[in-house]
C-alpha cells in the first residue's frame, strides 16, 4: 500500500472515531440522582480525579466546553 493510501486511510478512521465521539459536557446531562458507580461509569466515563473523604466517594471531571475549562464532581 502506498503512503497516500495509507494517510487516507488513518484520516478515514480518525474521523469516523471523533464523529462517534459525545461530547463529555452532554453525557452529563443523561445522569440522573440515585445512579450507582457503575451506572455512572458507563455514561460519561472515567474521573479524572477520585478520592474518599468523610466516608464518601468524590469523582471529579474536567472538560472544555466552548473553550471553557468546567469541571463536575460526582458523590456516591
Amino acid at each position: 500500500m502506498d503512503s497516500t493510501r495509507k494517510t487516507f486511510v488513518l484520516l478515514s478512521f480518525w474521523f469516523l472515531l471523533l464523529s462517534c465521539a459525545t461530547p463529555q459536557h452532554e453525557r452529563f446531562t443523561k445522569l440522573k440522582i440515585g445512579v450507582d458507580k457503575t451506572q455512572a461509569l458507563d455514561i460519561v466515563g472515567s474521573p479524572n480525579f477520585s478520592e474518599r473523604r468523610n466516608g464518601q466517594d468524590e469523582w471529579t471531571y474536567v472538560y472544555y466546553k466552548n473553550n471553557e475549562l468546567l469541571s463536575k464532581r460526582l458523590f456516591f
